[in-house]
């Protein structure tokens, strides 16, 4: 393999982080070596993040095989090497769906045009949904790693109202919602009226697409079953995640005592700094 990159050879994803961070302020040229498809997969959401810093990644037993110069992500399959390259589709101004032939891998993944649900019910809703948020429950469904049968992925979502249901009285068509629904990326959802909210008009569409899993979970557990109340001490794991981010700033508003956990140093220090 020729190339003028810097190679590196991490043995796992904090490695890799490290060595990102110690890179970051420069930027040069850096091509990632390794055997792991999680290495990988951090290289290419690093490149989306920073689209200005070339890097790269060689996937194989032996990467520095690899019939590549720098520049392409590379990833030997049997006796094969594949370049892996994403290519820009135009979707028009059509609503899309990302449906799933099968489960097993990401690139099992297809973008359509949506379609249009039936007539709501009553108490349901139709909704077009412009974002969706994604929880690692999605992931684990698309890779098939999730137990029983999850249906379709996606659930939390933000959208504009385009049909009501009877009952449905206090939702116009046209006004802007969050909440859940399942299949929430299959661009049209229909939603129980009970599981939606109005967005403020300061919120961003894909601000409350990542909320509703949040809200609920921490509004369930300190609510609902720990029934918190100011003045009390509460312990909160993975503070920096976003049930932890969230239940942080409820105890904080609520007066408690916050006790919280997180992995690694700067993580503390990011907590601290609430």
């Amino acid at each position: 393999m020729v190339t003028t990159a810097e190679l590196i050879y991490p043995a796992s994803v904090d490695e890799l982080h490290d060595s990102v961070l110690r890179r970051l302020d420069k930027q040069s040229p850096v091509c990632v070596l390794s055997a792991d498809e999680e290495l990988a997969a951090y290289v290419r959401s690093l490149r989306r993040g920073c689209p200005e810093w070339k890097v790269s990644s060689v996937q194989g037993t032996d990467p520095k095989a690899a019939p590549t110069d720098f520049g392409e992500d590379w990833k030997l399959e049997g006796s094969q090497w594949y370049a892996r390259r994403v290519q820009p589709v135009s979707l028009g101004p059509a609503a899309c769906a990302v449906t799933m032939k099968s489960r097993g891998q990401i690139a099992n993944l297809q973008v359509q045009e949506a379609r249009r649900c039936a007539q709501p019910a009553a108490g349901w809703v139709e909704v077009r949904v412009h974002a969706v948020g994604l929880n690692f429950r999605d992931v684990l469904n698309v890779l098939g790693m999730y137990p029983g049968d999850p249906g379709q992925p996606g659930t939390d979502f933000a959208g504009v109202i385009v049909q009501l249901g009877e009952g449905v009285s206090d939702l116009e068509v046209g006004a802007r919602v969050f909440g859940f629904a399942p299949g929430a990326f299959q661009g049209y959802v229909l939603a129980r009226r009970a599981n939606l909210l109005p967005m403020p008009d300061t919120m961003q569409l894909e601000q409350a697409a990542s909320m509703p899993s949040l809200i609920t979970t921490v509004e369930h557990a300190m609510i609902d079953c720990a029934q918190l109340r100011r003045g009390q001490r509460i312990l909160i794991h993975a503070g920096t995640g976003g049930v932890g981010l969230t239940a942080i700033w409820y105890a904080q508003k609520l007066g408690c005592e916050i006790v919280a956990t997180a992995g690694s140093e700067e993580k503390r220090k990011f907590l601290r700094r609430m």
